[in-house]
């Protein structure tokens, strides 16, 4: 639906009249709000928030919905996981995703070993091998994105030394009802 050369290249450019009424969004996503305020500022990022509240996204819940429906057509453009569309690449969809965004906002999935593991050493046996590089290959071959820099993402548009990404911070996570709360007043869900 989007040409490559007219695909936005950064945050203000959702901001163009055209792209009004065809963003879809997630509901909750809170955490990028939080992380956006963090690297811009508050004011900053409140501001945009409420430029793009005017451009009247479209909501639903989970960005595995939002990708599928752009690779339907119902929607110009989605935030999406880049993982997720590649995936929908390699099935032969007809979408993309953006990498020029700065900062691109990432989650971390972390593992724990809890402090009375029933089986503390078959929990260690566990972590050392999912975070090894074989558990890390495979991590790769289900078409996720690996922690570890030696082993080269499915997609080389997902080299991560090649994005500007910025994870989630502590801070962000500790207020996220604060941060809910503003998101929902200012897109007014």
């Amino acid at each position: 639906m989007v040409a490559a050369k007219d695909a936005p290249k950064n945050y203000s450019d959702l901001l163009e009249p055209k792209w009004k009424g065809q963003i879809l969004m997630d509901s909750t996503d809170y955490d990028w709000f939080g992380t956006l305020v963090t690297v811009w500022g508050k004011e900053k990022a409140v501001q945009y928030m409420q430029r793009l509240a005017r451009q009247e996204p479209k909501w639903r819940r989970g960005h595995g919905l939002t990708a599928q429906l752009v690779g339907a057509g119902e929607t110009a453009l989605a935030w999406a996981y880049s993982f997720r569309i590649e995936r929908m690449k390699r099935d032969g969809a007809p979408v993309e995703w953006v990498d020029t965004f700065d900062p691109i906002i990432v989650t971390i999935s972390g593992m724990a070993l809890s402090a009375k593991a029933t089986n503390p050493n078959a929990a260690k046996l566990l972590i050392n091998f999912a975070t090894s590089k074989k558990g890390q290959e495979m991590v790769r071959e289900m078409r996720r994105i690996p922690a570890r820099s030696d082993i080269k993402p499915f997609a080389a548009k997902m080299d991560q030394s090649k994005l500007k990404l910025k994870a989630v911070p502590k801070e962000v996570y500790l207020g996220m009802d604060d941060y809910a709360r503003e998101f929902r007043k200012i897109f007014g869900l």
